[in-house]
């Protein structure tokens, strides 16, 4: 939550995906994209004082100046280089995390800029999607997660992913 003495007025967006880009291209880092996440089945909006929000954004930040992109790897329907909306519609989750997103999300971000047998870092690891996409293509992942809540459900779920013979082996940690 963000705090009026941060400069911030009441009922002020937070804006803190910018922040965070801004501050890690301070840092050092590159921010080569900011892609909008557009939720077409995005959840009612009970606010009446602005329009409810049915997209997030998602920075593609890299630590070097050259780094993977596999522009191949997810094309548009025509064949054309992806673009920066990408369309993904939300999808159910039985567990207790309720902001969790779909895994074509995580699926599609990963391919595009993680090598097979690469490391996928999801700093607020949640119920897991991350890792469940990054070992389902073949790339490792580290989670963090605060909340004992969200981590004992993330091992649950990547423990039963491996039960059903879905990751490969070497890829569970």
């Amino acid at each position: 939550m963000c705090k009026l003495s941060d400069g911030l007025k009441d009922k002020d967006l937070c804006m803190i995906p910018n922040r965070l880009a801004i501050r890690l291209q301070d840092a050092g880092w590159w921010v080569r994209s900011e892609i909008i996440w557009h939720k077409p089945n995005a959840m009612p909006f009970s606010g009446s004082d602005r329009p409810g929000s049915a997209h997030e954004k998602i920075w593609l930040l890299t630590k070097q100046k050259k780094y993977d992109w596999d522009k191949d790897a997810v094309r548009e329907a025509s064949g054309a280089v992806l673009r920066n909306v990408w369309t993904i519609p939300l999808v159910p989750y039985p567990g207790e995390h309720d902001a969790i997103f779909p895994i074509a999300l995580a699926e599609r971000a990963i391919a595009l800029g993680c090598p097979v047998g690469g490391y996928v870092l999801d700093p607020f690891g949640g119920a897991g999607t991350t890792a469940v996409a990054a070992l389902r293509g073949h790339r490792h992942s580290h989670l963090i997660e605060l909340n004992p809540v969200y981590a004992l459900q993330a091992k649950k779920r990547l423990l039963e992913e491996a039960t059903l013979g879905i990751l490969t082996d070497g890829f569970i940690a």
